[in-house]
């Protein structure tokens, strides 16, 4: 699962635009997420993409993964 930090915006606008383009071209830039000690992926920027990839139902994304973080 991913966790979307606080500093991420709250509001989206409209990402029809974005959602049919990722559905007629793909996605173009990857979300990026770190991971997390417990397994988890915190989401680091892409927060649209993600959005737009969930209005369209999709299950997975392209994702660069950096790596795990150290909660001290």
């Amino acid at each position: 699962s991913v966790v979307v930090g606080q500093r991420f915006r709250k509001e989206c606008g409209n990402i029809q635009p974005l959602a049919t383009s990722i559905s007629k071209i793909g996605l173009l830039h990857p979300i990026i997420v770190q991971e997390k000690e417990d397994g988890s992926y915190s989401l680091l920027a892409g927060f649209r993409r993600l959005q737009a990839q969930k209005s369209l139902e999709s299950k997975m994304i392209c994702a660069h993964i950096l790596g795990e973080t150290q909660d001290d």
